[in-house]
């Protein structure tokens, strides 16, 4: 039995190899986070609806659409959760650490979407479950509540 080295690739192949599906989950995070700083400096009341549009939108230039139910709810999902653990995980006390969190959640999310088409839906549904705790809207709610409302109603 001869013992052949197996042939790895390198960072470098590996990020030859997926660097349209870098680019665009870069674009869809840059989007994400410049469209949350914007919307604080106009005093936007809902900010989260102005990075969801953001989110969409750079997704939907990018030649995005979803396939079937079936891609759209595990991308529901999938990123539902991945947003909720992350959201428990981190504290985000303030207006600049929910900009971090924003950033750890759409970032790999949008990557994920962009390598496999049928997570396409996740990075708005990770944006969706994020609490933002100066709404209005969403005050009294909490990562895990927030998680489970957004994944009951893709049911």
């Amino acid at each position: 039995m001869s013992s052949a080295p197996i042939p790895r690739k390198s960072l470098r192949a590996k990020v030859q190899e997926h660097w349209a599906q870098l680019g665009l989950a870069v674009r869809v995070t840059i989007a994400a986070v410049l469209a949350f700083a914007l919307s604080h400096l106009v005093f936007v009341p809902l900010p989260l609806w102005t990075v969801l549009t953001a989110v969409i939108l750079t997704q939907v230039t990018c030649g995005r659409s979803v396939k079937a139910t079936l891609d759209y709810l595990k991308g529901t999902v999938g990123g539902a959760i991945y947003a909720g653990a992350v959201s428990l995980l981190i504290p985000h006390a303030n207006d600049f650490s929910l900009a971090g969190i924003l950033t750890i959640v759409v970032a790999p999310l949008a990557f994920l979407g962009a390598v496999m088409p049928s997570f396409g839906a996740a990075p708005f549904s990770g944006v969706l479950v994020l609490p933002v705790r100066h709404s209005l809207t969403w005050a009294r709610l909490n990562p895990r509540s927030t998680g489970c409302s957004r994944s009951r109603l893709d049911a």
